[in-house]
């Protein structure tokens, strides 16, 4: 969940571990959960924006764009990479983890390992950053 206000010159990454942060491929913000294909990112009704280029290991957004709270966005990527995932925990409470394992499969919410069979399954998260500047009007 985004906090209340505006903000711009977003900046996104994946924690790898302490040193270092990740970044791969193209990053997309939705408003919207997406349980579609990988092409399917760029042409989603939910898409807000796509990331302009990846530097120092985080994803840069055109410094244009403004995204406005309190609203709840998604981050999803079209390459896969290493990530750090909060395997048995909910880490964020408003968030979920979503991936694919190819790009023939859909993206759906990342289940903790060995609870795929449970009801209700546990969900968990992966580790990520975003970073921006508060508009002030």
């Amino acid at each position: 969940m985004i906090p209340a206000g505006e903000f711009r010159d977003l900046r996104f990454n994946w924690y790898l571990d302490s040193d270092r942060d990740s970044a791969f491929g193209t990053l997309y913000l939705l408003n919207a959960e997406y349980l579609g294909y990988e092409l399917g990112l760029r042409s989603s009704s939910s898409l807000v924006a796509q990331t302009s280029r990846i530097e120092n290991g985080q994803y840069v957004f055109d410094s244009t764009l403004t995204i406005a709270g309190p609203l709840k966005y998604w981050f999803y990527t079209d390459k896969q990479g290493p990530v750090v995932v909060d395997a048995f925990a909910d880490a964020y409470k408003e968030g979920d983890g979503y991936i694919t394992t190819s790009s023939t499969l859909p993206f759906r919410r990342l289940t903790a390992p060995g609870s795929e069979n449970q009801m209700p399954p546990i969900y968990v998260d992966l580790d990520f950053r975003l970073t921006g500047t508060w508009v002030v009007k």
